[in-house]
């Protein structure tokens, strides 16, 4: 149980750093004038980048949701538990961050 309440905050933590930071919308921005709205509008996603954190993290070995060994089904596993997890703790979260400025 300890280990997917730190796979769930570590997952959180990345997607926050990603979604919300300063470099990420200097990165959304280049990527929005090299005509490719739909990928600055999915980093912009909790929900989406969430899911390929979880990813990236089952990837890397840090996941430790699944049984062990590493079945495909443990990474998408991996994936959907980051997604959901980061997407209800960005809503919670949300009023209490800063208002964010979509130009």
């Amino acid at each position: 149980m300890r280990e997917l309440a730190v796979f769930i905050l570590v997952s959180f933590g990345l997607t926050t750093l990603i979604t919300r930071s300063v470099l990420a919308r200097v990165v959304t921005n280049a990527i929005r004038l090299n005509a490719l709205p739909v990928l600055s509008t999915g980093l912009r996603c909790a929900q989406c980048v969430g899911f390929w954190v979880g990813i990236g993290l089952s990837f890397s070995g840090f996941s430790q949701v699944g049984v062990s060994g590493r079945h495909w089904l443990d990474i998408i596993f991996a994936g959907f538990i980051s997604s959901g997890s980061s997407w209800f703790l960005t809503t919670i979260a949300n009023p209490y961050q800063e208002v964010q400025n979509d130009n």
